[in-house]
């Protein structure tokens, strides 16, 4: 199996990292990626949202990558790094809608330090889902590429609609060019009640990225569906 390679997993790393909730902007580079090790800290999360989130066998069977757990999830609800939305500098006023939140991580087994991809679960109040679909799609139209601290981040690429998906989707790529090293990212945000699903992998090429974020969305969707 194609070996990954991926930039070290720093601040500077996650730059325009779909799973801090999307591309970032210049502004906010300070925070680290929810797929660097985010620490477990204190939550409101009820017993449940563990159960959504896909596991590492599922993820390894149907992204083709083998991975593995990473012991620091995210059950915190905030802004920055502990934040569900930051794609492409967008407003997220949705973000205060939050009402528990399970973020599970996954890492290349053979090295560990390096995250692979990662899956979010959030549940909101009422009426918070359709708000944060509204304002993620809003802030895809307006991305545009930026370059930050010598790294090259390319503009979110909306991808076409998957019928196997959740009706509230949106699908992103890009790409992350650093030191001559370019990895590509994808991220898919679904929303479905009050719950929201979000896939953001990383990968050595497009195609991989775009095939891999498929199959793990798809998988997402099922359980999003049997959850609601």
């Amino acid at each position: 199996m194609q070996r990954l390679l991926f930039v070290s997993t720093t601040a500077a790393a996650c730059l325009g990292l779909a799973g801090c909730g999307g591309v970032s902007s210049p502004t906010a580079t300070s925070s680290s990626s929810p797929l660097t090790s985010a620490m477990p800290s204190e939550s409101t999360m009820m017993p449940g949202l563990a159960g959504i989130a896909l596991t590492a066998a599922v993820a390894t069977q149907v992204g083709m990558v083998p991975v593995a757990p990473n012991p620091h999830v995210s059950t915190a609800i905030g802004t920055g790094a502990n934040g569900t939305l930051d794609l492409c500098g967008g407003t997220f006023r949705s973000e205060a809608m939050r009402v528990e939140r399970y973020q599970e991580f996954f890492v290349d087994p053979n090295q560990p330090q390096r995250e692979v991809e990662s899956n979010e679960i959030v549940r909101y109040q009422p009426g918070g889902t359709a708000q944060a679909y509204r304002e993620v799609q809003a802030a895809a139209r307006g991305c545009r590429a930026v370059t930050v601290q010598g790294t090259r981040v390319s503009a979110a690429r909306v991808q076409p609609r998957d019928p196997r998906l959740a009706a509230d989707q949106l699908t992103v790529l890009w790409s992350q060019t650093s030191a001559n090293i370019t990895v590509w990212r994808a991220a898919v945000y679904q929303y479905r009640g009050d719950l929201f699903d979000g896939i953001y992998v990383n990968r050595q090429t497009k195609q991989q990225a775009l095939n891999d974020t498929k199959a793990l969305a798809e998988a997402a969707a099922q359980v999003l569906t049997r959850a609601t």
